[in-house]
């Protein structure tokens, strides 16, 4: 399903829009998002939400709808030793806090070792900046933008778009189906907790919809089916894509669906077995790396989910 939109989407992204990190490069490429979506007949709004903290999610303008679909559209920097981590023990959520814990641990560590070495031959001063050297080393590429994101999360945009063309040949669904870019994914999933807020005040009853959140779904050898809440509508979808390939896994990993985790929703990621336990991890993501996507993998998903919600 629309293969070749799919491979002009990623070269059209890549060349045009490869970071949305700062707040130039994410208001051109929403101004992309609303074209892209007006060329395909739905009517969109950029909504603005939080106070210090200010998130822009696209969102087309279905209320009535019972089907929502969302990715998120943001980009981050490059991070030098999570995604090393993640491949040993997975990108579930224990997984995430234990390597965070890790990395702190090691820096730590690594301090305290600078330390004892070098004390006999410098002042505690530049001792004091060295140490705080190490951590900015580690940390500070997260802060420039990475213009590497294939697959995290272009794929997850270009599975909502091409959703939004192939509905045209499905009226009746599109008229049920409520599409959501979100923004700051990357900084603790406050796009889509903005998103939650605006559809709640709306009147919208979320607990009757079926949410389904795209992320990193370009590159990896297994579609994961991960709930958040009650996994009754995960098992569902997970039971539906498992008929086409029977491969898909049904596994926990962080996105943007936790923000509704007290409807009981759903995502689609796709992963590779970690080395440690029974986890996924996403490979390249947040690293130079992450020019990997392969069409087929979105193509199969949206035809997967448009007959999903379908049915």
């Amino acid at each position: 399903m629309g293969v070749e939109y799919i491979s002009s989407l990623a070269a059209h992204i890549s060349t045009n829009f490869p970071a949305r990190y700062t707040s130039k490069q994410k208001q051109a490429f929403r101004a992309f998002l609303l074209q892209e979506l007006a060329h395909h007949g739905w009517e969109a709004e950029v909504v603005t939400g939080g106070q210090l903290l200010k998130s822009h999610n696209v969102v087309t303008k279905n209320p009535d709808a019972d089907v929502l679909l969302l990715a998120h559209y943001d980009t981050i920097g490059r991070d030098l030793l999570g995604g090393l981590l993640s491949r040993v023990v997975g990108h579930g959520l224990w997984a995430q806090m234990s390597t965070g814990v890790i990395i702190g641990l090691v820096l730590v560590g690594l301090g305290e070792l600078f330390h004892k070495a070098l004390a006999p031959y410098l002042p505690l001063p530049v001792l004091l900046a060295l140490q705080l050297l190490l951590p900015v080393i580690v940390f500070l590429p997260l802060f420039i933008p990475n213009k590497h994101c294939l697959n995290d999360n272009t794929s997850g945009v270009i599975a909502l778009l091409n959703i939004a063309r192939a509905l045209n040949d499905y009226p009746n669904l599109r008229r049920r189906v409520r599409l959501a870019l979100v923004d700051l994914e990357e900084v603790g999933l406050v796009g889509s907790r903005h998103l939650r807020q605006y559809l709640c005040k709306q009147g919208v009853d979320l607990h009757d919809m079926m949410i389904i959140n795209f992320d990193c779904v370009g590159w990896g050898q297994v579609p994961v089916v991960c709930p958040a809440g009650k996994a009754s509508k995960a098992r569902q979808l997970w039971a539906h894509l498992r008929a086409s390939r029977l491969e898909v896994a049904f596994n926990k990993m962080p996105s943007d669906h936790m923000s509704f985790r007290r409807e009981g929703v759903t995502a689609v990621i796709f992963g590779n077995p970690a080395l440690i336990g029974k986890g996924f991890y996403i490979p390249n993501v947040h690293s130079a790396r992450d020019i990997h996507l392969d069409p087929q993998n979105i193509a199969w998903l949206t035809e997967s989910i448009v007959s999903f919600c379908d049915s």
